[in-house]
């Protein structure tokens, strides 16, 4: 693969790749599984599509819904300034931690208090 930086006054570069990874597709349209009692939590609710800077999550405790690659992606990130992480996965069957991110099970429901109930 053959490229110009424009940056350093179009300097031609090339390289070789065992394998190139075209990273677009679907992942720009946001989905939302439904969540049973998600008019319950009061707190901020954000899709992944919409997140920037972990940096909104300092100090935070903080629930990630969806462990494939945006949902691990922001739970990584955020873990760094966050006081803790949840990260619910479909295919993890029992809690395990990592550091301050806790991979979960699947998040069942929040119930009328707000407390968030995960799959056993």
């Amino acid at each position: 693969i053959e490229w110009n930086d424009s940056a350093n006054n179009d300097r031609s570069h090339q390289r070789t790749f065992d394998a190139v990874c075209i990273c677009n597709g679907h992942y720009a349209l946001p989905s939302t599984p439904p969540l049973r009692g998600i008019e319950n939590f009061t707190g901020r609710i954000l899709h992944a599509i919409k997140y920037d800077s972990p940096d909104d999550f300092a100090g935070q405790t903080v629930l990630c819904v969806g462990a494939r690659a945006s949902g691990a992606d922001v739970a990584r990130e955020i873990g760094m300034v966050a006081k803790k992480v949840y990260l619910s996965d479909s295919s993890c069957d029992e809690m395990r931690e990592f550091g301050n991110v806790s991979l979960m099970p699947r998040t069942r429901s929040i119930d009328g208090e707000g407390h968030v109930h995960f799959s056993s």
